[in-house]
């Protein structure tokens, strides 16, 4: 067994003298006839010293007949490719990720062979009959649902084992937080089956988790007749069942032995045959089968939480695959890498320190994965065992945090209340006169008195004035007024003994009060009312792509004055500012991408959207960890 020579050897050689490359080539040959690595060492003298790519092809056929070292196949490849010989490079790679599905570098290869094959198809192009069976195999999902159906099968046929994932699928939901997520009394006996559609994503997830959870064969109500193995998951049993095709046992093989559960990021989900996904818990990439329906759930920068498995080689989702937003998959991560720094501690001896709650926003995970690291391989496997295990943990908050919504606040960033309220005064005529004369209080035309807060900012402005340009048009005059609008805190009416005000904040009600003592008028607080939004009104669900403006105008208002409004987010920073400062950069491409993924989703539904990409440019934020070169 050997190894191909290193690719762009010979040119480097060449590079020298020519005859220094074929003098090599000879005297590689010489002391390993017929080897790979002379072979392949003389092909590409062949090809580019001697410029005799039919030679070249030949040395690398006889390279294929070669006995060889599979750690040389992705070597061998390039080999290949460069030969033009690039059915035979797929070959090889193909057969190496049957052995080793996790090889990044073979999954390059295969990446930009069948992207290729992908594009001429495309275009009407011709592919060959391997290069064509290559990429229908790597889209196939029959094999994988022909699986299912058999663990299906093999659960309804052995009731032991269909008490035991109720079981373990009862366990599950019992994790979960907010008991309204699931009703336990729609699970059916008989495998976990759900008799209302609303849950099914959450039961297959379930029931997949449990199909690679190790059973008890000691518990009572499993009767193992026969060894299972060295494992008693599910699909273990499936797997040795000697009534088990042997394809489909091999197939519940592969998903058991490589299953890993992550946080996986999509770059782009455009990408065809297949897509590049990135564990943001681990580092880890996979170029992986994902099928329409749920990559166009996805959107751009977003986040499967599921698990992928490796079945003949191509990685693949299954059924259970959970689309999370990035912040909500940065959320998810922040618990994973908690439970990952535990489990160090507690390998180098020292104590776990258990759940620690933070109030501050979780590290933008899936925006530094770019420049970290990725894991060593054994926290890797631990990473995939601790996400697999926080499943309930991870779904019931995400899901939790999407049925209560946004916390609703008003302009003074105060938490929501609409608040009715009868105030009366000493003197209710000199009150409403003293109010009349303030300079944040303003008389209407009906007698109504406004109490005005802060001055809107450009993008605010902008943004309210953007419905009425739309409508009417630009050459109408909008708004004469040369004063700055200011935001609207509350109304007052007068009544006998005083004002029935309506504020929209507990806050702005003791700030009123405040105002009406220091004018001497000696407020007193009677009866009130108060409608609290996520008490009294239906729940906003979250989750959904956020549009940008009802209108194109007010896209556009937004897109001009968004770089200079100062973000909580962003520590009351602008993104202009922010832009400058390399250790805050993280933090505005995290903002970036959260608007790049709902306008990839928005975009398709056919609302306007933002061009993202020029907002990147002004910002100099083409590139995150690169230093800056804002545009003003």
């Amino acid at each position: 067994m050997d190894l191909p020579s290193p690719l762009g050897l010979a040119e480097i050689l060449a590079g020298q003298a020519p005859e220094r490359a074929r003098a090599v080539a000879d005297e590689v040959s010489r002391r390993s006839p017929g080897s790979v690595t002379a072979l392949t060492f003389a092909a590409e003298v062949a090809r580019t010293v001697d410029e005799d790519p039919e030679r070249a092809a030949d040395l690398l056929e006889q390279a294929l007949e070669a006995p060889s070292d599979i750690d040389g196949a992705v070597e061998l490849a390039r080999h290949l490719i460069m030969g033009g010989l690039v059915d035979e490079a797929i070959e090889v790679v193909e057969e190496a990720l049957v052995h080793e599905p996790e090889d990044e570098d073979a999954q390059e290869i295969r990446a930009v062979v069948l992207a290729g094959i992908h594009r001429r198809a495309a275009k009407g192009g011709e592919a060959s009959d391997y290069g064509s069976e290559m990429l229908e195999r790597f889209g196939s999902r029959k094999l994988l649902y022909r699986l299912r159906d058999a663990m299906v099968a093999f659960v309804d046929d052995w009731p032991e084992l269909s008490q035991h994932i109720a079981g373990a699928l009862r366990e599950w939901l019992e994790q979960l937080a907010d008991d309204e997520l699931v009703d336990l009394d729609e699970l059916v006996e008989g495998g976990g089956e759900l008799v209302h559609e609303r849950h099914e994503g959450l039961m297959r997830m379930a029931i997949e988790r449990a199909w690679v959870t190790e059973s008890d064969p000691d518990d009572d109500e499993l009767e193992l007749d026969e060894d299972p193995g060295p494992s008693t998951a599910p699909l273990a049993l499936l797997a040795h069942d000697p009534q088990t095709a042997p394809d489909i046992a091999e197939a519940a093989h592969g998903w058991l032995e490589t299953c890993e559960y992550g946080l996986w990021q999509v770059r782009d989900p455009a990408g065809s045959p297949g897509v590049w996904l990135t564990d943001i818990a681990s580092g880890v990439r996979r170029y992986a089968a994902v099928p329409p329906e749920q990559l166009e759930q996805a959107g751009k920068w977003g986040v499967f939480l599921c698990p992928l498995v490796a079945i003949d080689g191509v990685w693949r989702t299954t059924g259970a695959a959970l689309h999370l937003r990035p912040a909500e998959a940065d959320a998810a991560a922040e618990l994973v890498r908690m439970v990952q720094s535990d489990l160090e501690r507690v390998m180098r001896g020292k104590r776990a320190r258990g759940p620690r709650p933070s109030d501050r926003e979780p590290e933008p995970h899936g925006v530094l994965v770019e420049r970290a690291e990725p894991l060593d391989p054994l926290l890797t496997g631990v990473s995939s065992v601790a996400i697999r295990h926080l499943l309930p943990v991870i779904v019931s908050e995400v899901w939790r945090r999407r049925q209560d919504g946004p916390t609703l606040a008003n302009t003074d960033g105060h938490r929501l209340k609409f608040i009715t309220a009868l105030v009366s005064v000493r003197n209710q005529v000199a009150a409403a006169k003293q109010l009349a004369a303030h300079q944040d209080f303003k008389t209407e035309d009906d007698g109504e008195l406004t109490w005005w807060g802060r001055e809107l900012t450009g993008m605010e402005q902008a943004s309210a004035l953007a419905p009425l340009r739309a409508q009417f048009g630009d050459d109408e005059p909008i708004d004469n007024s040369d004063e700055t609008p200011r935001w609207l805190r509350g109304r007052l009416r007068s009544t006998a003994q005083g004002f029935k005000v309506e504020v929209n904040s507990d806050e702005r009600l003791q700030a009123l009060m405040g105002v009406l003592e220091e004018l001497g008028l000696e407020p007193e607080l009677g009866r009130h009312s108060a409608i609290d939004p996520p008490m009294d009104l239906p729940p906003i669900r979250v989750g959904r792509p956020t549009p940008f403006g009802s209108s194109r105008d007010a896209i556009d208002a937004w897109l001009k004055h968004w770089p200079d409004e100062r973000l909580p987010a962003l520590g009351g920073r602008t993104p202009r500012a922010t832009a400058q400062l390399t250790g805050q950069r993280p933090r505005l491409e995290e903002l970036l991408r959260e608007f790049e993924h709902d306008a990839w989703l928005l975009e398709r539904e056919g609302a306007p959207t933002p061009d993202i990409d020029r907002l990147r440019t002004e910002l100099g934020m083409e590139r995150w960890w690169e230093p800056a070169t804002v545009s003003r």
